[in-house]
Formats: structure tokens, sequence, C-alpha cells
């Protein structure tokens, strides 16, 4: 099993975090080899409570493992928890946060923190355009498709095939044919 950490282990050592916990804890380093991603809300409780005891709720890469465990398990709440721990979080965070609101249906809070995340100049990826551009098709928030597709075209991301597919979607299911055309032209290429 310790091999099987050691990609995660030598991760901590370049960014000098305490991977003397990692070696003495077998839940950690099923953790740290995604062995737990798919238990249930209790072991993912449970191995984040030992990942506090640790110290290592602030470190992004461990954080983003919650996230995504908690939202795997339905636990909005718990994944929030942990997104709000992190002083500095990534890209990563930010799409699974956003990925969980989605994913409970709460389209109004994946805009919402989509604007958090852009405030706070995190550069947005096409995973990340696909999650927040089908929220506003399911909210018909057709204005803050808009804004977002600005957004895409300052990335210099908005013939992406993954979101400018959602583009094409949300303009569509917000009833604007002739910007989905547009879209669609600009993707034609692909």
């Amino acid at each position: 099993m310790l091999e099987q950490a050691q990609p995660l282990l030598l991760f901590f050592e370049e960014n000098h975090q305490r991977t003397d916990v990692l070696r003495e804890n077998d839940n950690l380093r099923k953790i740290a080899t995604f062995d737990e991603w798919d238990s249930g809300l209790s072991q993912c409780t449970k191995d984040y409570s030992i990942v506090c005891e640790n110290g290592l709720e602030h470190d992004n890469f461990v954080a983003n493992c919650f996230i995504t465990m908690f939202s795997r398990a339905g636990a909005l709440l718990s994944t929030i928890k942990v997104f709000s721990k992190l002083s500095d979080p990534d890209v990563f965070s930010w799409y699974g946060v956003l990925n969980a609101f989605l994913e409970n249906g709460q389209e109004n809070n994946v805009i919402k923190t989509y604007y958090q995340m852009y405030q706070s100049c995190i550069l947005s990826d096409g995973h990340v355009f696909r999650v927040v551009l089908k929220a506003c098709a399911n909210a018909k928030a057709l204005i803050d498709g808009m804004i977002i597709h600005v957004h895409m075209v300052e990335c210099g991301i908005d013939c992406n095939i993954y979101a400018g597919s959602a583009l094409i979607d949300m303009y569509l299911k917000c009833g604007n044919i002739k910007e989905a055309r547009a879209v669609l032209s600009c993707m034609s290429w692909l």
C-alpha cells in the first residue's frame, strides 16, 4: 500500500507538507491512493477527521480529494465545509464545489460561486465553464450565460469543444438560436 502512495508522498515532500503523517497512517494512505473515493459518507467523514487531526485540511491537494469524495457521496454541506477551510483555493477546488452545487440542483449557487471565483482572479478552464453554463441553461439565466461567454472569450477558450458545446446548449435552452449558431460556426473547424 505504501508503494501506491509514493506519488502523493513525493508531492507533499516537494511542497514541504507533513509526509510523516501519511507514512504512519493507513487511512491517509488509502486517501492518498484514492481507494476511499467510492466509500460512503460515514467513511469520508472519518477520513476527513483524521486529516484535520493531522493539520492537512488546508492543503489544496488533500482538500480537493475530500471535495470530490463528499460531492460523490452527496454531502453538499461537507463539501462546502472543506472548501471554506482553504485560504487559497485553486481551479480544482472551485470546480469541485461548483460541480457539487450543480449535482444538487443549486444552479443559482453555481452562478454566484462562479462570480466569486472570477473576482478571485482564478483562471477558469473548459471544465469550469461547462459546469457553469449547464447551470445557466438549467436556470434559463441568459444574461449570466452571456457574461460567462465573454469570460470564455477573454480566456481564449470560447471554441473549446466541451465549453463550446455547453455554450450552444445554454443559448438553445435560453431561446437564443442566433448566438447558438454563431458559436457553432466558431467550432466548425473542430
